[in-house]
C-alpha cells in the first residue's frame, strides 16, 4: 500500500451534489474539507459516504464549514474499511461559494 498520498474527492464544487465514487487502498484514511466565498458569509455541509457496492451509500461523517473570504477547513480520520468512498455537498450557501474535499492515505 502506498502511504502519504492525497486524493481529490471534490474540487471547487459550486453546487449541492455527490462526487464520483473512489476506491481507496487500505482502511486508514484522513478527510479534509475546505471552502470559501468571494464575499460575505456562507455555509457548507460536506458528507463523506462509504459503500461496499458503489450504489448504496452510508454516511461516515459530516464536516460542517462556516464559509467566508478566508479559507475554512475541517476534517477527521477514519479506519472504516469501506470499498468505495465519495463526498457529497449539502446546504452550500454564500456568494460564489466553493468547496473541496481531500482524502489522505
Amino acid at each position: 500500500m502506498r502511504e502519504g498520498r492525497i486524493y481529490k474527492l471534490l474540487d471547487g464544487v459550486i453546487a449541492n451534489g455527490s462526487g464520483q465514487a473512489f476506491q481507496p487502498l487500505g482502511a486508514k484514511r484522513t478527510f479534509q474539507a475546505n471552502g470559501l466565498t468571494s464575499a460575505g458569509a456562507g455555509t457548507a455541509d460536506v458528507d463523506v459516504e462509504g459503500s461496499n457496492d458503489g450504489e448504496n451509500w452510508t454516511l461516515i461523517a459530516t464536516i460542517n464549514l462556516v464559509l467566508s473570504t478566508t479559507t475554512a477547513n475541517g476534517g477527521f480520520a477514519s479506519d472504516a474499511p469501506w470499498r468505495f468512498v465519495r463526498g457529497t455537498v449539502r446546504n452550500l450557501t454564500g456568494t460564489d461559494a466553493a468547496v473541496s474535499l481531500d482524502m489522505g492515505q
